[in-house]
């Protein structure tokens, strides 16, 4: 007979939560992979219209910037931390949406924790490292948590031990696998006087300030001689200011796409890929990481790579929502990363030069290199195939795993 497999419940609202959920998918064998569904989907009525509300939010409130947007502010003004008659009734879709068989449900939405009912089924993937109130819910539901850090407050809170899962950082397979020979590549250029090449990627929400920032800092870079590659959303904010900006400024800038991307030629300083689908997105992002040395973003879901790529990152400024101040503070008390403020981007070349000179760059590259677990990702399938007796199948994540 065959043991019961894996649910996933998606909240396709930004990057983040379903880049976390994609994770693990991506490294549990097909037999053990269950329904996977999206709240947007599975929901019809005023629940539909309060998931669609959060979306039109997170993509329009949270571009216009500021520490808290209208979308943050949605997220905290609900009760997550109690019983609650308006989130049963949000949830109900989601309820009747489970089947009677028994399988764990992963989900990385706190809100949909809170709003489904009580569970040991139920594993919430908190892959942040940042650990904001709403995220601790109380309930029988497991957790699978990023490093000690985040679970030590998870135990303060109340949860008993055995519900707190550590799984280590939550890094994309394809990168993991490349880490252990790209980090003393990088360190290698660091060291020498070749030009640098930076990433430059704006959370989905693709706030102004940040855009701005990043832009003026890729366009610094540009004109002292480095190499950069933005990616962007197709047709978003970042994409149409990079053009305009590299247009009005002389700088040739090469319009890639994401999912068929040719090697860059030793020509081209200046690429932006563009990407339709997170797929794309993530397809672009594996293939080029060699290549990077530092990488510009705001601190979401890949300070987990400052922390364990030995990739030196920029913080954009100003840090927004509950999590990212959070991450923020963290990544600088570790020495992986500086912060960029909005107004600092067309200083940028001069200040990464001296940061090279002095050794602070592979400082920071040093610091984020080999004091974490990075196989995140595939520990937590081995946990869900221990949580399903689906050990039979353990062999098939090794593909997942680095060398």
């Amino acid at each position: 007979m065959q043991p019961p497999a894996v649910d996933f419940l998606y909240v396709n609202i930004g990057r983040g939560h379903p880049f976390y959920l994609d994770g693990i998918h991506a490294c549990l064998p097909e037999a053990a992979v269950g329904n996977v569904r999206d709240v947007l989907d599975l929901c019809r009525g005023p629940a539909g219209g309060f998931w669609r509300l959060a979306r039109w939010l997170y993509t329009r409130g949270s571009s216009r910037g500021g520490s808290r947007p209208l979308y943050s502010r949605l997220r905290r003004c609900l009760p997550f931390d109690r019983p609650s008659p308006l989130l049963r009734w949000l949830g109900a879709p989601l309820a009747r949406a489970r089947p009677a068989a028994p399988r764990s449900l992963l989900v990385s939405h706190p809100l949909v924790v809170a709003m489904l009912p009580p569970d040991a089924r139920i594993y919430y993937q908190h892959g942040e490292l940042a650990v904001p109130r709403e995220a601790l819910l109380q309930g029988p539901h497991h957790v699978l948590v990023p490093d000690q850090n985040a679970a030590s407050v998870f135990l303060k809170a109340g949860f008993a031990p055995e519900k707190v899962l550590v799984t280590g950082l939550c890094i994309e397979p394809p990168l993991v696998a490349q880490a252990s020979t790209a980090y003393p590549a990088r360190k290698q250029r660091l060291a020498s006087d070749v030009p640098l090449t930076g990433a430059f990627l704006s959370s989905g929400a693709e706030p102004r300030l940040h855009v701005h920032a990043l832009v003026e800092a890729a366009v610094s870079a540009v004109s002292s001689g480095g190499g950069v590659m933005l990616i962007a959303r197709l047709d978003g904010e970042f994409h149409a200011h990079a053009v305009t900006t590299f247009a009005a400024r002389g700088l040739p800038l090469v319009l890639a796409d994401a999912e068929a991307a040719a090697a860059p030629k030793s020509t081209e300083r200046a690429t932006l890929y563009v990407y339709r689908t997170r797929r794309a997105l993530q397809h672009i992002t594996a293939q080029r990481f060699p290549l990077w040395d530092y990488f510009c973003a705001p601190p979401h879901e890949r300070s987990h790579w400052a922390l364990g790529l030995g990739l030196p990152m920029f913080i954009v400024d100003p840090p927004i929502g509950t999590f990212a101040p959070l991450n923020r503070e963290r990544l600088l008390a570790e020495g992986v990363a500086e912060a960029l403020s909005p107004d600092a981007g067309s200083s940028f070349a001069a200040r990464l030069n001296a940061m090279r000179a002095d050794g602070t760059l592979i400082g920071m590259a040093e610091a984020g290199w080999g004091r974490y677990n990075i196989n995140g990702f595939a520990r937590a399938a081995e946990m869900m195939l221990a949580a399903q007796q689906n050990a039979g199948l353990d062999s098939e994540i090794r593909q997942c795993r680095a060398d």
